[in-house]
This record gives C-alpha cells, structure tokens and sequence, in this order.
C-alpha cells in the first residue's frame, strides 16, 4: 500500500496538469477567434466572446456591434485598420469556487498612415470553474477598481500585464 500512493498521486498530479494545459489550450484557441473575428467584422462573434457581465453593463449584443461598426468605420476612414494579432499565449491560470481565470497575451498589430503600431496587449479569459466556455474582457480597460467590481473574490489573486504604449514602425 505504501507504493501504491506515491504512484496515485503522481498520477492524479499528472492528469491534473493535462487538464489546466488542455483547458487554457482552448482559451487561446477562443481569445484568438474573437480577434479574427474583429479583424473580419464579424462583431456579433466578439461579444458573443466577451464575458456577459460586461456585455449586459455595456447595453446589450445590439448597441455594443453597433459601437464597434461605427468605431470601425472611424478608423478606417482615418486610415487606420487591424492586421491579424499574433503570438498568443495563455498564463497565470487563476480559481476561485465559481470561476477561473487566465491571461491571453498577444501582439496587436494596427496599419496606421505612414507605418504600423505594435504593442504587446492581454485579454483576460473568464470561465466558470467546472468548464472551458471561455469569455473575454480586453486588457487594456482593465484595472483594478474594475477587477474589484468585476471579480471582487480574485481580482487581489489575478496579476494583470503592465501595457507599455504601442510602438510606431515606418512603411518602407
């Protein structure tokens, strides 16, 4: 019996880690279809991703497309237009009882007159604790007092990435 427990909880330690692996696979599989999903204008599919509490605080799925359209619209006649995002990668997985956390880190990439922007930017994922329906909140609006308001059980857990200003790189 004493060399049956090391090896049951070496296994259970394994499948454990299988899991948390497998589980923020699919959060950077869902973090990288909502960014397609902006770049393409399919902007149903990003609030369908972002996580329900925001959507609902922000007016509902109608007006948040209807913002993003027009912003859209903004930009681009301003010249300025996405290009796919790129090196995502999900860490810092984060329980509470309820929910789970992670962080999707990625390198936004933004065509802008005369060049193109690239800043290192973050989605935090947020799933209930027993599945793997990953939602979305966009880093760069988070911080602290809305993690409090958000998620006052793990927001002192969840280290959220410092955004460093985008860096300009000139056309050629």
């Amino acid at each position: 019996m004493q060399k049956i427990f090391p090896v049951l909880l070496l296994l259970f330690l394994s499948l454990s880690i299988a899991e948390a692996q497998e589980d923020l696979s699919q959060a950077k599989k869902l973090a990288e279809e909502s960014a397609q999903a902006l770049i393409s204008g399919n902007y149903g599919k990003v609030v369908d991703l972002t996580y329900p509490k925001v959507v609902e605080l922000m007016g509902g799925k109608e007006k948040i497309v209807k913002e993003i359209e027009n912003g859209a619209r903004e930009m681009k006649a301003e010249g300025v237009d996405f290009i796919p995002a790129t090196d995502f990668t999900a860490t810092n997985h984060v329980r509470t009882k309820a929910q789970k956390f992670t962080i999707v880190s990625y390198v936004l990439k933004m065509k802008v007159p005369g060049g193109y922007l690239l800043r290192d930017s973050f989605m935090l994922g947020v799933a209930p604790a027993n599945s793997s329906e990953w939602k979305f909140l966009d880093g760069a609006g988070l911080d602290k007092s809305k993690m409090k308001f958000l998620f006052p059980e793990a927001a002192d857990k969840i280290v959220l990435p410092i955004l460093k200003p985008p860096v300009f790189h000139k056309s050629e």
